[in-house]
Parts: structure tokens; sequence; C-alpha cells
């Protein structure tokens, strides 16, 4: 039985390990039909939607095909509309598909830049937060170069004796 589940593809611009930054944003542009440029705005690491509202199976495949052109994307289920049809956890970037897949998917002409200091967590997200006081009182800092171990922490320095004899330096011609 088919899940009635509903899901938003989601990227935020990891690429897979091992794959080179500009070969994946080369593909990338392939599989939209991109402009480098558009496909440029999508690492911003923005959340930007790439898919909505996809069924398990078509959301696994284009994890699957986006995997395959190096991109780590995320799966969210996506809850009902709310009575109010407003839904304030999904990211500000979407990526409308031109086509049924994602090999015919194209970028949006316009994505969105928060302002600087903006929050752009979603609520979900966040969790509350205490700053802590730390007494750092105790530490100090030395000049640069200067000789951080006290004597008793030293390790002997170990005399050798090495033959270099049988080395010698060229003459520059």
């Amino acid at each position: 039985m088919m899940s009635d589940r509903r899901f938003e593809v989601i990227f935020r611009g990891d690429v897979v390990p091992g794959q080179s930054l500009m070969d994946v944003k080369r593909r990338l542009a392939e599989l939209f039909g991109a402009p480098a440029a558009k496909v440029e705005q999508m690492f911003s690491g923005r959340p930007v939607v790439i898919k909505r509202d996809l069924d398990e199976e078509a959301a696994a495949r284009y994890r699957v095909a986006l995997n395959d052109a190096g991109a780590l994307v995320e799966l969210r289920p996506v809850e009902p509309a709310s009575e109010t049809g407003s839904d304030t956890s999904r990211p500000d970037q979407t990526v409308p598909p031109a086509a049924s897949g994602p090999e015919h998917s194209t970028v949006a002409e316009t994505i969105d830049v928060a302002p600087v200091g903006a929050d752009v967590l979603p609520p979900e997200y966040r969790r509350n937060f205490t700053p802590r006081e730390v007494d750092t009182s105790y530490i100090t800092v030395d000049e640069p170069g200067a000789d951080v171990l006290k004597e008793d922490e030293k390790s002997p320095a170990i005399e050798r004796e090495v033959d270099t004899s049988h080395l010698s330096v060229k003459d520059p011609e």
C-alpha cells in the first residue's frame, strides 16, 4: 500500500564526499537545464526547495538523480496545509519544475537573499540558547615565539653523532 505522505526535496549546497564542487555545479546545470549563474545561487547555504508536494516514490527518484549528480538533498515530509494556508516552516527559495521529472527542472528566476542579520533558521530547528558565564581569568597568552613549556615539562634533547662525511655539495655551473 502506498503512503499518502507528501514530501519536498530540500538542497542546502552540500555535495557528496569526494565530489568536486565545480563538477557538481556543472552536472546540476545540465540536470536542470539552467545557466551556471542560476545554479550558483543554489549554493548560498540557505535551503532551496527543489520540488514540492511529491509522493514518496517520486521524492526518492529526485534524491537518486540529485545524488548521482553529486548533490546531497533532504526529503522533508510536508505537513498538511493549515487552515490559514500559510506554512512558515518551509524555506523561501524554490526551484520550480519545467516538466515532470528532475531531468526537466529549471532553476527559479528569482531567489531571495535574507538581509544581513536576519534569522533564517526555521522555527523547528531553533533551540533555546542560554549564554554561560565561563571563568577565563586563569588563561594567559605569551608573546609569539615564547617557550611555553616549563623546564620540568621539557624532554631532554638527545645528542646523536651523524656521519655526513659521505655527503657533498656540487658547485653550481
